[in-house]
């Protein structure tokens, strides 16, 4: 599962001014966010920079470098997405109150900032000194390790919108590692299930990359169809598609993007091509 979030660089503030224990708690929720989540950006990049420079007035230095670090993961790791228009501000407005004013966006899942919930937002607004206590941040947590799904819970749509659709927020490519894919036993599954991927991807109207990795066959044959299965979906769209063979892979299953590494547990193969619900499926972030 990943989240999307608003973080007020106030907060940062708030928690270095709190002293040895707000700086830890800092700390703490910033971990938090690197572990599955996306990090709400102005379309003019206002955010990352104030974040950083709150971040550098930490006076603590041990403290400070921690949470600078924490910070660098999330730009490396293109985390930031650039979903809030702020054409309509001024250039000196302050970023609470912009913060303030995407209390009704439908993208974010929590705002944390200083300013407290407006009386019609509908977005979750959280102060950084109750992060934890918040419904996100347990939510969060109970899906930070891993969803296992009941057998024939999902059909293949609503289990990409549970669980990927924030992904559509970000520029990111996917890569499938699936070992058993080209193997001469696996069947005809991978044919009936690829749909399912590659429109999850029309949907985000995006274009990108799908390759699939998987171990290289002994029939070359194979691997050509499920190429050419995949040329055929993608079809007047901006997906690009490929197919790499490996000598030796994992045995587990993962599904990578930019930003993430999900355990998809039984790889491309999430539904039963008779049913079109998940047969037996569980990822881990």
């Amino acid at each position: 599962m990943v989240f999307c979030v608003l973080l007020d660089p106030d907060s940062i503030r708030a928690s270095a001014a709190a002293g040895e224990w707000g700086e830890d708690h800092l700390i703490g929720v910033l971990q938090c966010l690197v572990q599955n989540c996306l990090i709400a950006e102005t379309e003019s990049w206002r955010f990352s920079p104030e974040l950083a420079d709150a971040i550098k007035g930490i006076q603590d230095q041990d403290a400070r470098v921690k949470a600078g670090a924490l910070l660098e993961i999330l730009e490396k790791r293109s985390r930031f997405v650039a979903i809030i228009d702020d054409s309509a501000f001024e250039l000196d407005t302050p970023l609470a109150e912009v913060a303030r004013a995407q209390a009704s966006h439908a993208e974010l899942d929590v705002i944390i900032s200083q300013g407290g919930q407006p009386d019609l937002a509908t977005v979750e607004f959280a102060k950084i000194q109750q992060f934890h206590q918040s419904n996100f941040a347990q939510n969060r947590q109970r899906k930070s390790c891993g969803v296992n799904l009941e057998p024939a819970k999902q059909l293949g749509p609503e289990f990409f919108s549970e669980n990927f659709a924030k992904l559509h927020l970000a520029d990111t490519n996917f890569h499938v590692i699936d070992y058993a894919i080209g193997e001469k036993g696996f069947g005809s599954n991978y044919h009936d299930n690829l749909p399912y991927w590659i429109d999850y991807l029309r949907l985000r109207g995006r274009a990108c990359e799908f390759v699939v990795h998987t171990i290289q066959t002994s029939q070359p044959s194979i691997l050509k169809s499920i190429q050419t299965r995949l040329e055929r979906l993608v079809q007047g769209t901006q997906i690009i598609t490929k197919v790499v063979a490996h000598a030796k892979l994992p045995h587990e299953r993962f599904l990578i993007t930019t930003q993430f590494c999900f355990d998809i547990g039984r790889g491309i193969d999430l539904f039963d091509p008779k049913t079109g619900l998940n047969p037996n499926s569980a990822f881990r972030i």
